[in-house]
């Protein structure tokens, strides 16, 4: 057992040694274990395999595309892993691919410190080359180190890269070469939201919308939409797994008056408004899903704004079902806490307008609707205020309602 042992041994020695370039480096290989090759089978079946020619390794890897044949593995055994310029052109001119260039460079042994490593500037250099040189087999450098060390370590090695100085720009190319193969590979957009650890910084809006990840997701999204129409799809499909639709728009809204994040913000919201009209949620139920049930604070609510706008979208696209503002509040709420909303939003700057255009809108429903000068008395609760009538803060409401019937009615 003992000779078979040495026998096969020196024959890897005498078979891997052929190669002029790649000289033996005992110093740096580890012995192999007695006991993988304990068996006469193995040694002999090793022993031929790695006796077949040069030409047969380089179809191996022609027909195992990225795979690394045995044979390689057990080359890089017994080489240097520093390679000269004139290797280099060898593989290069024999068309070794990446992969097993990466493996004879021993640069399957660095692990996460592989860009600590001398070598792995030479190794992407021979890689440009030979994509160079092969176009139409091409294949990417970040293709060989994601098949090494899968998306999640790489992108951690890259992150932990960008923050040495030396390493920025490196770090910083290869992590775009990462998105883009990404963009390749349609890589699930819920996938690299996990991987950014976006699904951890809950519902502060400075967390989410200031996240420098947040912004290269968004973009990921924009560019495997651009390159895979049939794999786009919204933001929200992939927010609202971790947020109601109400934070995400609430979060949007605080971070609109920011340049930095007023393109992402207003983005999201239009494509909520988007899928709430092809799904026909109508201005009630979305009035409902904005936890927009305080008629106190209503118009000082900033999702009034969003919702007001979404009545438009929806009314425009949905004439048949036409649901107006002031028909929903009403209905949520009634005609006396409606038109007591609109008084208290007319006092104040920032909502005055919208309360005018209201207001309006109140005076026009009653006309439309044929309701009487005494009826919109009661309607306000005016007439259970009879020992402070003049007092009444509606009455001015009700006083111009009467006017506008007389206008539209001169002859009654």
């Amino acid at each position: 057992m003992g000779l078979l042992y040495l026998v096969g041994l020196a024959s890897l020695a005498a078979i891997t040694s052929t190669d002029a370039n790649s000289p033996i480096v005992t110093s740096s290989v580890q012995s192999p274990k007695v006991s993988n090759w304990s068996s006469s089978t193995s040694v002999v079946s090793t022993t031929r395999f790695l006796r077949t020619s040069d030409t047969d390794d380089e179809e191996s890897e022609e027909r195992a595309g990225l795979s690394v044949p045995a044979s390689e593995k057990l080359k890089s055994w017994f080489m240097s892993s520093n390679v000269n310029p004139r290797q280099l052109q060898k593989w290069l001119n024999e068309g070794k691919s990446g992969e097993t260039v990466f493996t004879r460079m021993h640069l399957t042994n660095v692990g996460s410190l592989l860009f600590y490593d001398p070598q792995f500037k030479t190794w992407l250099q021979y890689v440009d080359d030979l994509n160079a040189k092969t176009y139409q087999k091409r294949t990417p450098a970040i293709s060989v180190l994601t098949t090494q060390y899968g998306d999640d370590a790489l992108y951690k090695m890259i992150e932990d890269a960008k923050m040495i100085p030396r390493m920025k720009e490196l770090a910083s190319k290869l992590q775009a070469d990462q998105m883009d193969h990404w963009v390749a590979v349609a890589k699930d957009p819920d996938e690299v939201f996990h991987l950014f650890k976006l699904d951890k910084l809950g519902k502060t809006r400075m967390k989410l919308f200031n996240s420098p990840e947040f912004a290269a997701w968004a973009k990921y999204m924009d560019d495997l939409s651009m390159n895979n129409p049939e794999k786009a799809r919204p933001m929200i499909s992939t927010l609202r797994q971790h947020y109601r639709d109400v934070d995400l728009l609430t979060m949007a809204e605080s971070v609109k008056s920011v340049e930095a994040t007023k393109s992402i913000a207003t983005r999201l919201e239009t494509e909520v408004i988007k899928d709430w009209a092809v799904s026909r949620k109508t201005p009630d139920k979305a009035l409902r899903d904005l936890d927009l049930d305080n008629a106190d604070t209503l118009l000082k609510d900033p999702l009034f704004n969003f919702w007001a706008k979404y009545v438009d979208v929806y009314n425009a696209r949905y004439p048949e079902e036409k649901m107006t503002m002031i028909k929903t509040l009403t209905q949520k709420f009634d005609d006396n806490n409606v038109a007591k909303m609109i008084n208290a939003a007319k006092a104040n700057d920032a909502t005055k307008d919208i309360a005018a255009k209201l207001e309006m809108a109140q005076l026009q429903m009653w006309l439309h609707d044929r309701r009487s000068v005494d009826d919109v008395l009661v309607r306000l609760w005016i007439h259970t205020t009879e020992n402070d009538f003049l007092g009444n803060p509606l009455l001015n409401t009700w006083v111009a309602y009467m006017n506008t019937v007389i206008t539209e009615n001169p002859t009654k």
